[in-house]
């Protein structure tokens, strides 16, 4: 029995570790709120809202070397997070003008060890985008451990 235990622990971990992460046009959907993300309205000249919504809205994943770039599909702006906070550091869209170099744009994305499931962490602040079900916003903070933390990436054609 207890061999049947640990063979079971090591392949879940195993298909957790191979996960692959889609590329190309997706659409993100949370665990916790089991709603897409999204933008909203523009919070200033340079940055647009991100928060989640019952219609999906199309995303890019790019994979360059060992991180990701994760683009609105239709408006052509990058996903960021902010130093800007309230109980979670802002997620944002770029408003293209200039390249977001610092790490600020790029993303690791890694299987939660729940089918289907990802954690998205960003390079710059180290911190998992979550759905905030009070703010209604999406934001990030160090936790990666919880439901809310947790994205489905559904593949859709472009």
């Amino acid at each position: 029995m207890k061999s049947l235990l640990l063979l079971l622990v090591v392949l879940t971990l195993s298909s957790v570790a191979l996960a692959q992460v889609p590329t190309g046009c997706v659409h993100l959907k949370n665990r916790y709120v089991s709603k897409f993300l999204g933008t909203a309205n523009n919070h200033d000249a340079d940055r647009r809202n991100v928060a989640y919504d019952s219609a999906a809205q199309k995303w890019t994943f790019t994979k360059e070397g060992d991180w990701y770039k994760i683009k609105h599909k239709d408006l052509g702006e990058e996903l960021i997070e902010s130093v800007q906070n309230y109980n979670g550091n802002y997620i944002f869209t770029w408003i293209p003008k200039s390249v977001v170099n610092d790490g600020g744009a790029e993303w690791k994305i890694y299987g939660s060890g729940r089918a289907g499931q990802y954690y998205i962490k960003n390079k710059k602040l180290n911190h998992c985008v979550f759905a905030d079900e009070w703010s209604h916003r999406v934001k990030a903070l160090g936790g990666c451990s919880e439901w809310n933390y947790e994205w489905e990436i559904i593949p859709v054609s472009c």
